[in-house]
């Protein structure tokens, strides 16, 4: 875990409406086939003034095959789809205006369908006049041919207003969370390095703490850091800080946790490491630093102190002690690692 992330990050929307279709497809394909399963094929065959089911089969088929091809954006199968159902619509109302009948039990499902479509796909403004222009399309519809009963056409008011007022809310919903998650991001990433800053690794710390497996906190340093800046300017201190980020984010396992700690320190938490363990790691890292090489950042060195968590440690005691073995790494000629090694240590 190199980059701090939300902990409730949810599916991508894109993904979440693709499943979501495909069920729905897979649906009406077999509504669509199963007449034909149960009763024969002729069941397929197109009814005087009807569609084809086939053709229905057909279109569903295409559709599935289409949703799932990910290099077609979505939001252009949407729309374009949307387009065709609308323009089919209009002909339904046309033909009860031209024919004198008032709309049907299906012109009305229309209505609610294509609105609910159009709340998933525009954004909750225009879906709403979409919503408020088939409405007033049945209602013209209505107007020129009365029906004696004017229940449906109140249940159909009814059933949109309810279908806009989730999709406002729903949109508002959704832009309060994307802001949140926003927010969480600038609370617990290092806007230089991408990396957790120290408030999101704490939790962490936590955790590991109160756990039983055995786990190390590295606490390095970049070596002569204030000459890098001194000599190459600050500019290039910061491309050094994101290029030893590169690194160290690229030598560990998925499951380490790498930090900015502060200034020039990165702080990495290595689960399930014993001291061995976590020597090798460190020695690894240091040498991955000295050999990595960058434009416009000179060669880069480090120097790490390893402490694996203890009973009774605190977050504070815990990095305070590998502190001091960065500190006595520091003393010792830097570039290198100093372990701890300590008889009340977790074992593996």
């Amino acid at each position: 875990m190199n980059l701090a992330v939300p902990p409730d990050r949810a599916v991508p929307v894109d993904a979440l409406k693709r499943r979501v279709y495909t069920v729905a497809i897979i649906a009406g394909l077999i509504a669509t086939a199963l007449p034909a399963v149960l009763q024969g094929p002729e069941r397929l065959a197109t009814p005087p003034g009807g569609s084809s089911p086939a053709f229905s089969l057909a279109a569903c088929a295409a559709l599935l095959l289409l949703v799932n091809i990910h290099r077609v954006p979505l939001r252009l199968i949407e729309r374009t789809l949307l387009v065709i159902a609308t323009s089919a619509f209009a002909l339904q109302v046309l033909h009860a205006v031209r024919h004198a009948a008032p709309p049907d039990a299906t012109l009305h499902f229309a209505v609610i369908s294509l609105s609910v479509t159009a709340f998933v796909t525009l954004r909750a403004r225009h879906a709403a006049l979409y919503a408020a222009a088939l409405y007033t399309a049945v209602l013209v519809a209505l107007a020129a041919h009365p029906p004696g009963n004017l229940t449906l056409p109140m249940q159909t008011g009814g059933i949109l207003t309810l279908v806009a007022t989730l999709g406002v809310y729903s949109e508002r919903l959704a832009r309060t969370r994307a802001e949140a998650r926003t927010l969480w991001d600038l609370a617990h990433t290092d806007p230089l390095t991408g990396l957790h800053n120290r408030r999101a690794v704490y939790p962490h710390l936590d955790a590991h703490l109160t756990g039983s497996a055995p786990c190390a906190l590295l606490l390095l340093d970049l070596d002569h850091f204030k000459r890098v800046n001194d000599e190459y300017g600050h500019h290039t201190g910061d491309l050094a800080l994101q290029h030893v980020a590169r690194v160290l984010a690229d030598h560990v396992r998925p499951q380490d946790v790498v930090a900015r700690w502060g200034g020039e320190e990165f702080l990495i938490l290595l689960p399930g490491m014993n001291a061995a363990d976590a020597a090798d790691a460190a020695h690894r890292l240091c040498r991955a630093v000295r050999d990595a090489r960058a434009d416009d950042v000179p060669p880069l060195t480090i120097s790490i102190g390893v402490a694996l968590a203890a009973p009774g440690d605190t977050p504070t005691t815990w990095t305070c002690r590998a502190d001091t073995h960065l500190y006595r790494a520091k003393q010792n000629g830097r570039d290198r690692a100093e372990v701890e090694r300590h008889p009340h240590l977790r074992v593996s």
